[in-house]
This record gives C-alpha cells, structure tokens and sequence, in this order.
C-alpha cells in the first residue's frame, strides 16, 4: 500500500524531467531483474539520496544515505540532508533506514546490497575512485551500480559544489578500475523545451507550472544522437558473481 506522498509522486511522474523518468524506467528494469523470482524485496542503498524520489515505490527494501547538511554551500545549493528528511521513513513504504555519512568512509558491512545508486552524486565527491570502491564492495556478487552524472562534454562546470565532469570515457575508465561490466549511455537532450522542464512547479505560477510539465512532455520524446547533445551520463555496473573487480582484487580494499 503507497502512502499518500508515494502516490502524488506516481500520478505526477509522466510530466516530471526527463532524467528523473529515464532513472525511474531503469531502475525498475532493475529491480525487476534482481528480484528472485518475488520470493523477497531486494536491498537497495540510495546514495546522496535526500528525499529520494527516484526510489519511490520500488519493489525493495530501501537504505537512504546521504551526508549532513552542514556547510554554507550545502545550505544555498540545497545539499546534503537536512534533519527533518530523516522522518520521509515514515513518509515511505519502501524505506527501511536513513543513515547520515560518508560513503566513501562508512563501517557498513560487505556485500550488504542487491543494487546501489547514485544519482547526480558523483561530480559531488573528491575522492571518486574511492567512492566507486566503497560501492563495489557494498554490493553483493552479481549485483548491480546505477548512477548519473552532468555530461561534461555538453555541460560546463559552473556548481561551486561539483568537483568535476566526466566526459563518457572519463567516466567509463574510472567505473571499469573496480567493475568488469560497465555500460555508459547518454540522457536528456539539451533543448528549449529541456530548458521549460527545469522551471519549478509552483501553485502561485500556474502558467509557469504548465510550460514546465509541456517541456518535459516534449523533451521525453527528443532523442538524443551525438554526446554532444545530452545532459547527462548515465552508467550501470554490474559486479562478478565472484565478487572480484577489474583487477581480479576485492574492489574495496585499499592499498
């Protein structure tokens, strides 16, 4: 049974941006793929996660995580967790904990996750190569790593927050240190009408609120041909049943 708060970010869904619908597509592709036949809802971590809507009402056990919001920066840019997210586990049916910390430093047990994303979480983190080893080895053998980041090909750093972008090889060579598998694709063409669905919905601006939800109506169905004209990447990762990375080492062991 969805509550109240999942079933408003269902029905609205058709008319939220692009990006937002193609991860939602995805990951219930996923966990889809992941759920053993229904004989159990899968471990799913959310990183960098904030209220999480891309998760909402997935067939899985959900883990939020995200840092404090504590800096000035977090607090103009609206990152990071701020206390009061910490009661969206009451919120949501599918939401079985929300941790604050650091990823990239968390006591978190191996192996304790079917899949884990991270949505526009990356560009965020100075350590990435640790970051992606810290997934890997939170994963479980054969499960799965979802995550998206701005294009940068296409999207130039101006976020005092981001400490970089990856151009797709960038992002491809650093995923394929810890993983075998990995697949990068690109997301949301940059248009006028990609433009109009970044505007916020807002009651007191009705007409505003519609041009947004026409925008992403449209941009849904503008595909994307060449690197240059996407917004985001978009990568998938996939762990050996063995538990091994590229290099045949256990990914999350630092040397």
């Amino acid at each position: 049974m969805y509550s109240s708060l999942e079933t408003l970010y269902l029905l609205v869904e058709p008319a939220m941006p692009v990006l937002y619908q193609r991860v939602r597509a995805d990951l219930k592709r996923i966990v889809r793929a992941y759920d053993y036949e229904g004989q159990r809802r899968i471990s799913l971590l959310d990183v960098g996660a904030r209220k999480s809507h891309y998760t909402t009402g997935l067939n899985a056990n959900v883990v939020l995580l995200d840092v404090p919001r504590e800096t000035e920066v977090q607090h103009q840019l609206h990152l990071g967790a701020p206390p009061e997210v910490l009661q969206l586990q009451e919120k949501r049916s599918n939401v079985s904990n929300y941790l604050l910390e650091d990823i990239t430093r968390t006591t978190l047990p191996d192996g304790s996750f079917d899949v884990i994303t991270a949505i526009e979480v990356i560009e965020h983190i100075e350590e990435d190569e640790r970051f992606v080893r810290s997934v890997h080895r939170l994963l479980k053998p054969g499960g799965a790593f979802y995550l998206t980041t701005p294009n940068g090909v296409a999207v130039r750093n101006t976020n005092p927050d981001h400490v970089r972008h990856y151009t797709g090889r960038e992002l491809k060579e650093l995923l394929e240190r810890s993983f075998d598998e990995v697949e990068v694709a690109y997301a949301a063409k940059r248009t006028r009408f990609r433009k109009w669905g970044l505007r916020s919905w807002n009651p007191s601006r009705p007409l505003v609120t519609v041009q947004s939800m026409v925008g992403n109506l449209i941009n849904r169905f503008e595909k994307v041909r060449f690197p240059m004209e996407a917004a985001h990447l978009i990568a998938t990762c996939n762990k050996r049943v063995d538990g091994a990375g590229a290099t045949g080492t256990e990914a999350g062991q630092d040397s």
